[in-house]
């Protein structure tokens, strides 16, 4: 069925690829972090592990990053005078 929709939405839309992934919210970042992990595998970077989340960062981006299958440990970074936003 997913796979179906994406043709047609391809179909409409002539784009050559369509993706059902989430893009917003925990969901969207959980789907992030697993493409950007699949990515660095790909090119036999799997070491790079480490996803760096300002502390001022919405309260989803520790915790997909923390608790995804991702294993990413999230660094909280402190503000810093040279930091936006202040």
């Amino acid at each position: 069925m997913k796979q179906e929709l994406e043709d047609d939405l391809c179909t409409i839309t002539g784009f050559h690829a369509c993706s059902l992934q989430p893009n917003s919210g925990a969901a969207g970042e959980y789907a992030g972090l697993s493409v950007i992990k699949a990515y660095h595998e790909s090119r036999g970077e799997g070491h790079r592990n480490v996803c760096l989340i300002p502390v001022s960062a919405h309260g989803t981006n520790p915790a997909v990053g923390g608790t995804s299958s991702c294993h990413f440990p999230v660094l909280k970074l402190p503000p810093s005078p040279q930091s936006w936003p202040a």
